[in-house]
C-alpha cells in the first residue's frame, strides 16, 4: 500500500498514543531486520522501533 507523506504541521504536532500489546508483534517483526541495514536505513528502522515502543523524538 502506498500512502502520501503527511506534511500537515497541525497533524504532526499531535501527541501520539502509547504502544499497546497489539504493537508488540510489529516491534518483534522489525527487530530481526535491524542488523541487516546500515546508515540512514538503519536510522529509519530504529525510529520505527522506538515509535512503536512509545519513545518519541
Amino acid at each position: 500500500m502506498v500512502k502520501q507523506i503527511v506534511k500537515d504541521i497541525m497533524f504532526l504536532q499531535q501527541k501520539s498514543e502509547p504502544a499497546t500489546e497489539a504493537d508488540k508483534r510489529v516491534i518483534q517483526d522489525l527487530k530481526p531486520q535491524h542488523g541487516k541495514y546500515k546508515d540512514f536505513t538503519a536510522q529509519i528502522i530504529q525510529h520505527e522501533i522506538d515509535h512503536f515502543s512509545g519513545i518519541l523524538i
